[in-house]
């Protein structure tokens, strides 16, 4: 149970995050990647993870907080 409070917050938190920034065009919340390759070789671009990296901190005070209710109510 523990695991699917953890995933669910993170996936909720990052699709949130991203949404946003693709409605309001806020570059530090949309996901961007980029792969080119022509005679030169390959070039990849990988734009903001901010929202992944707030929806895994969201993720950590969620499952603490779900810890600490559940050894509350044992």
């Amino acid at each position: 149970m523990k695991f699917l409070i953890t995933f669910g917050t993170f996936i909720f938190t990052t699709s949130v995050l991203m949404l946003i920034g693709e409605i309001f065009s806020i570059s530090i919340l949309r996901f961007s990647y980029e792969y080119m390759n022509d005679d030169t070789g390959f070039e990849v671009s990988i734009g903001s993870v901010m929202p992944f990296v707030i929806g895994i901190a969201m993720g950590a005070v969620v499952e603490k907080l779900y810890e600490h209710r559940v050894k509350k109510h044992a």
